[in-house]
């Protein structure tokens, strides 16, 4: 009998401490686990890549802009407008894997960190223009990579610490190679345009021409 009433006396206090202790629910991980103790990319390195996704941001809505243009019944030229539309899809797709590359590597992104974007231009007289544009951006992507992997290797300075081989093996197997044949394929294409219109001596049959031969790829 004395052992019941201990036993009941015990579990009466336990019941009583408890309800006087705050209640706590914690799902995550430990607290002493901070999210910043993972993520291991270098500052700079981490930096170029951000800003790097709103230039290619920028590159997709100049390509939109760029069909639009020539979507438009005054200044019709429908082979290339699927041709840039092609090229906005790819600079769009270039972002988004940079984001997700981001995230899973341990760090945020804040809409602050994109803000708004515009266009690059949004009309071009005619297509040697254009495609004068498109050669600009190409190259210039091109060469952002290259100054990403750059710093991210280290840059120039001997002593630095932080070398990120992942990152570079990353853009340079999934962006570099696509980057030097776009320059190459559009190069080719200034070149075909450019003999068209010296041929014929006229810059709208000259486009009209050139603009068949895209729709039939």
């Amino acid at each position: 009998m004395i052992t019941k009433l201990a036993i009941i006396g015990v579990l009466f206090a336990v019941v009583q401490l408890s309800a006087q202790a705050e209640p706590k629910c914690w799902v995550g991980p430990p607290e002493s686990i901070s999210k910043l103790q993972w993520p291991d990319m270098d500052d700079e390195c981490i930096m170029e890549v951000k800003t790097h996704i709103k230039r290619e941001l920028q590159a997709s809505l100049t390509y939109l802009a760029m069909a639009a243009h020539f979507f438009n019944s005054e200044n019709f030229r429908p082979g290339v407008a699927k041709f840039v539309l092609k090229h906005a899809g790819e600079e769009r797709q270039h972002a988004r894997m940079l984001m997700d590359y981001i995230l899973m590597r341990g760090y945020d992104i804040s809409k602050d960190e994109i803000p708004t974007i515009k266009p690059l231009a949004t009309s071009w007289d005619g297509v040697f223009e254009a495609l004068n544009t498109t050669l600009t951006i190409e190259k210039d992507v091109r060469d952002y990579f290259k100054r990403i992997i750059f710093i991210c290797e280290g840059g120039s300075d001997p002593e630095h610490k932080s070398v990120d081989y992942h990152i570079s093996d990353f853009l340079t197997g999934n962006f570099l190679d696509e980057q030097h044949q776009g320059v190459r394929e559009i190069s080719g294409m200034m070149t075909t345009l450019g003999r068209i219109l010296a041929n014929t001596g006229n810059a709208a049959f000259a486009e009209f021409e050139f603009d068949r031969t895209l729709l039939d790829h």
